[in-house]
Parts: structure tokens; C-alpha cells; sequence
């Protein structure tokens, strides 16, 4: 009995001791704690003085440094916002931005649904912020387009709209990324007004087409109540619409959508006023389009960007004639199979067809071209040769399709270092070829000052050499007519197989870059030369 009431005391007394423990720890832990919570705040106090004491911005007047704030702020939905970022730096520039309405004009955001109720307080905190001042809005829908289920994918609500529909009259320039019904539903009430935009982007929902009663050229899907300052349209429609602007005021004009749908709403524009083209149209009804006669003459145009498949670009390209144009890019898009037996149309003929109608001189040329694409380098040649006034020349090439000798031949001024250009370096094939063909006059670009290029390579560095040469004697020459004096060449090399391993490249391209001295390194040390040859995983 009294060893049992011994290990009660005993175990009473280690439940004491313990407990009493536990206290102390628990006051050390809180202690602590709160030694931590004082360092983290003497932390930020210090790094808040010493970003002050070292901030040479706080010598400017308030309006320099709104200023510079002002041309930092360039980012993207989904990035964070650049105001936030420079809100971080210390309290004074974090009492800048707060109070600064014009640095919260530029907004952007990736909408989530997982997020969109803080999302939602931040952009109404934003326009806030603002006050009255205008506002360039963009935003993206996380997974907008509807998913292979048929699913309707998820969108704001209705009140978010009405919301951000609110601040329309301040809006300078709206980017909506992703097809809305509900925003389309409110715009075309016809309730909304826009005094202040200069530029849209919207995006029809694909699941609501029009109906086939609806008169093409009465359709309305957009009420706009027409902007009085508006320059700048982007449409993404897969149905022709109608969206109650002053077409006479577009200046730069760029469409996604069916052939025939795309090119009712172009018919609508002004040709005296465009100044910019972006044209991504697809065929679709082979009978509709053998009904369109459409050709716009645009004399002030010096931008056109063409995309689609072969015969929607020589569709387009055969329909337009652009005096003035100066920057021109063509991208080729993959289409859709089953591939058609008989190969995929050359635009070549159309491009020179619109080159001698028009009487361009471009000075920019971009050219993509995908696996199944007809141009080879015979056509590129042709293309360029109906360009003689190019500055700059950016070709990206599929796998299937390296950067050849043939190629890079074009490139050279032939009057200038030609024997060693057509000489030891030309493929047997093609002396083969040129027995039974009429020799053809050759390229001449003399005003090129920058090569691009974007794919796999596989040529002879020897021929490389000699085209820069040629262009670096015939910059010497008094006779040669260039508005730039220098030349430059940038090759983003893709040639990679599974393990990151550069492949396929002639063996003398690879001598020459590795083998010392680099014959690369000997080019670029030549006066006004630039030659740059870097994988793609690396640039």
C-alpha cells in the first residue's frame, strides 16, 4: 500500500515537472516569437532605409520619377503587374504609385477561376486607383475556349461585365482574348458608349453564329454606337458580323476567321484610310469563295502580315494591291488533314502577280513556311527577285526544310565575288538542272543589311563566307547603292535531336565553327560584319 501511494506521489510529481515544462517552452517559443516578428520588422526598416538612402531617384522632382515609373510598366496577363513591382522597392516609390492615378491607366490580368473573387476586388480596386483617367485593359480568360467535350468553358459573371462595362467611357484600347457570350450579349444591347477608344480587340463566340436569315451586311453581333476616335480593330469571328463603327476612321485592320466571312467585314473598311493589314483567313466552302470578287486597292497600306493555308494566301494575296506596302510577312499555317493527294499550291505565282500590280518596294520581308509548304528554293528565289528594295529578310523554315547552299546564295550580290558562289561550291544536281533550264538573272538585293533565320542549316561554311564577302566588297565599291552600311547575319540553329545534340549539319559547317581559328570568329572580325550562329535551345 504505501509503495502504491509512493508511485502516485512520484508519478504526480513528474506530471508537475513536465507540465511546468511545457509552460516554459511555450514562453521561451512565444518570447521568441515575438523576437522574430521584431527582427522581421527591423528587417524591412533597414532594407526600407537603405533602398531610400541609395534611391538617386529621390533627388528628381515628383514628375521625372512618375515619369520614368510610367515607361517601366510593360507586362503581361499573368505577369505580375509592374506597379506592384516597383511598389516593392521601398515605401517612398510604394506612396509614388499608390498616389499616382495615370500609372494604373495600362491594366492586365489572366482571369482564373479559382482566383476570380480576390481577382475581381483587385480590378475594381485598380479602376479605383485610376480615378479619371483613361484605362488600356487586357484581359485573358484561363481556359476560354471550349473544351473537347463541347462543355461551355467557364466565364466571369453577368455583374462582373456591367461592372467593368461601367469605366467604357475611359477606356483608350480593350483587349478581350477569349470568346464571351455574356460580354458579346451586353455589347450588342447598344447601351454602352466609347468616347475615348482608339482600339478593340474582341472575340466572337464560335458557338453562336448567325443565323442563315441574317442579312450579312445588317448582321450586328457588336453595338459600339461608333467610336468617334477609333483606329485600331482586331477581330477574332468565325461568322461574318457587323459592329456599328465609323469604318472610314480604321487605320490598322487585323481578322481571324473564314474566308469568306473575313473578307465581307475588309470590304467594309476604307482603302484610303488603312494603314495596317493582318489577314488570317481560312477557305472553307470552295462555292462561296468562287463567288467573291472583291480587290481592294489600298495606296496608304505598308504593313500586310497573311496567314492561312496555301490557297487562302493566294487567294488573299490575288485579291490585293498595295503600293506603298514596306513590311511584309507571310506565314504559311499547318493544315488540316487528310493532306490532298496532287500536294499543297504554290502562292508563288500570286505573290509576283501582286508584286507587278502593286509596284512595291518593300523593305522588310518575313517568310514561315510549314513541312507541307510548296515553296521551295527555286520560289523563294522568284519571291525575293520581285523585292530588289529589302533591308531585312527573316525566313523560318520547318524540320523538313534546312537552310541550303541554294539558299544562302540568293543572299550574295553576284556581281561581287560570284565565281566563288557558282563555282566549286554548286551542288552537281543543280548543274545537272541548269543544262536543260534558261539561266535566270540573278537576285539582287543591295540594300540588305540583316539575314534572319530561324531552323535546321545545312550548308557549306565556305559559301556563308562567300556571300558576306561579296556584300562586304560591295560595300567598298562607290557604286554600290545601300542605305545601310553594314550587314548582319543571325542564325537560330534547330538541328537537334533527342539528347540536345546539333544534327544534320554539313561537316564542314561544323569544322568551321569548331575547329581553331573559328572561321565564325574570323568573319565577325571583319569591319561591319555581324554573324551570330546559336541553337535554339540556348538563344
Amino acid at each position: 500500500m504505501n509503495h502504491q501511494a509512493a508511485n502516485l506521489e512520484a508519478l504526480a510529481a513528474g506530471i508537475e515537472s513536465t507540465t511546468a515544462d511545457m509552460r516554459a517552452t511555450a514562453m521561451t517559443i512565444a518570447s521568441a516569437e515575438q523576437a522574430l516578428k521584431e527582427l522581421t520588422r527591423k528587417k524591412y526598416r533597414l532594407i526600407d532605409a537603405h533602398n531610400s538612402i541609395a534611391d538617386v531617384m529621390r533627388r528628381f522632382p515628383l514628375e521625372i520619377v512618375t515619369t520614368i515609373f510610367a515607361f517601366a510598366i510593360k507586362y503581361e496577363p499573368g505577369d505580375m503587374p509592374s506597379q506592384m513591382v516597383i511598389g516593392h522597392v521601398c515605401k517612398m516609390w510604394r506612396n509614388i504609385v499608390w498616389s499616382t492615378p495615370t500609372l494604373w491607366e495600362i491594366f492586365r490580368i489572366r482571369l482564373v477561376k479559382e482566383r476570380f473573387k480576390q481577382q475581381e476586388q483587385l480590378i475594381q480596386q485598380w479602376i479605383r486607383r485610376a480615378a479619371a483617367c483613361t484605362l488600356d485593359i487586357q484581359i485573358v480568360l484561363d481556359n476560354g475556349l471550349a473544351n473537347t467535350r463541347r462543355r461551355r468553358a467557364w466565364e466571369p459573371p453577368l455583374k462582373f461585365y456591367r461592372q467593368l462595362l461601367d469605366s467604357c467611357h475611359r477606356w483608350t484600347s480593350f483587349e478581350l482574348h477569349s470568346p464571351s457570350i455574356r460580354f458579346q450579349g451586353l455589347l450588342k444591347t447598344g447601351a454602352y458608349h466609347f468616347p475615348r477608344l482608339k482600339h478593340i480587340m474582341l472575340f466572337a463566340d464560335p458557338s453562336q453564329p448567325p443565323s442563315p436569315f441574317d442579312d450579312l451586311h445588317t448582321y450586328c453581333l457588336w453595338d459600339l454606337n461608333q467610336p468617334p476616335q477609333l483606329e485600331s480593330v482586331i477581330v477574332r469571328s468565325p461568322s461574318s458580323l457587323g459592329m456599328n463603327i465609323d469604318w472610314s476612321l480604321i487605320k490598322d485592320f487585323s481578322v481571324i476567321g473564314l474566308f469568306q466571312c473575313g473578307v465581307h467585314i475588309l470590304s467594309m473598311c476604307s482603302a484610303s484610310t488603312l494603314t495596317s493589314l493582318e489577314l488570317f483567313l481560312y477557305r472553307v466552302f470552295p462555292d462561296d469563295v468562287d463567288e467573291i470578287s472583291f480587290h481592294l486597292v489600298a495606296s496608304n497600306v505598308h504593313t500586310l502580315t497573311v496567314c492561312g493555308w496555301p490557297d487562302s494566301i493566294s487567294m488573299v494575296l490575288d485579291m490585293l494591291t498595295l503600293p506603298a506596302l514596306a513590311d511584309f510577312t507571310v506565314e504559311e499555317a499547318s493544315e488540316p488533314e487528310p493532306f490532298p493527294p496532287d500536294g499543297y499550291p504554290d502562292w508563288t505565282p500570286s505573290l509576283l502577280e501582286m508584286a507587278h500590280r502593286s509596284k512595291f518596294k518593300p523593305l522588310s520581308f518575313a517568310l514561315q513556311r510549314q513541312f507541307t509548304s510548296a515553296i521551295d528554293d527555286s520560289s523563294l528565289e522568284d519571291i525575293l527577285r520581285a523585292m530588289p528594295s529589302l533591308e531585312k529578310l527573316y525566313l523560318v523554315n520547318p524540320p523538313t526544310i534546312p537552310l541550303s547552299n541554294a539558299c544562302l546564295r540568293l543572299l550574295a550580290i553576284a556581281s561581287y565575288g560570284c565565281r566563288s558562289l557558282l563555282g566549286p561550291y554548286k551542288e552537281i544536281s543543280q548543274i545537272e538542272t541548269d543544262k536543260h533550264e534558261a539561266i535566270k538573272e540573278p537576285v539582287h538585293m543591295r540594300c540588305l543589311n540583316k539575314f534572319t533565320f530561324h531552323g535546321p542549316i545545312h550548308f557549306s561554311f565556305s559559301v556563308l563566307e562567300a556571300v558576306v564577302k561579296s556584300r562586304l566588297d560591295a560595300m567598298r565599291r562607290s557604286d554600290h547603292a545601300s542605305r545601310n552600311d553594314s550587314f548582319s547575319v543571325q542564325l537560330i540553329v534547330t538541328n537537334e535531336d533527342e539528347d540536345g545534340w546539333l544534327s544534320g549539319i554539313d561537316d564542314n559547317c561544323i569544322g568551321a565553327l569548331s575547329s581553331p581559328p573559328c572561321r565564325l570568329k574570323m568573319l565577325n572580325n571583319l569591319d561591319k560584319i555581324n554573324v551570330r550562329i546559336v541553337s535554339s535551345s540556348t538563344e
